[in-house]
């Protein structure tokens, strides 16, 4: 008799028997934050610019983040913590810090003004785009013409 498992990994990826995906989101995050850590230090050591930082951080960084997105079920928690590591890495390759006002508070420059000068787009318009592209691999397979 087989034993059931609520966990394992499979490639590097944790797969769990109730198909929640946060494990797997929360494992990228970490891996993706330890990379960035890296990079950002070597993008700031040698002043490149935000465009450059930017796609560094989505040839590196988002790979990363954004392994197994094809088949993952994104909750609102998930996308928040990813959209949320995205727009932080943006405002540090483009130096657009959130800042005190004269009262005291937080303020936060526009996160589409933050990814523009970045050059990047939203964690959903790329997971977007990878599941188109995965989706369209499999439909043209030739497989299916017999």
């Amino acid at each position: 008799m087989l034993d059931q498992v609520e966990a394992f990994k499979y490639l590097g990826r944790t797969i769990r028997s109730d198909n929640n995906d946060a494990q797997a989101v929360s494992d990228n995050l970490r891996k993706a934050k330890r990379v960035w850590g890296r990079l950002s230090r070597v993008m700031k050591a040698e002043n490149a610019s935000p465009r450059v930082c930017g796609l560094f951080y989505k040839a590196t960084v988002q790979a990363v983040l954004l392994f197994g997105s094809e088949s993952w079920t994104v909750t609102l928690t998930m996308r928040r913590g990813l959209e949320g590591f995205h727009t932080r890495a943006a405002r540090r390759m483009t130096g657009m810090m959130p800042e005190k006002d004269s009262a005291g508070e937080w303020v936060y420059p526009h996160t589409d003004e933050v990814l523009e000068k970045s050059g990047l787009f939203t964690v959903d318009h790329y997971i977007t785009v990878r599941r188109t592209t995965i989706l369209k691999f499999i439909a043209d397979r030739p497989i299916y013409e017999r």
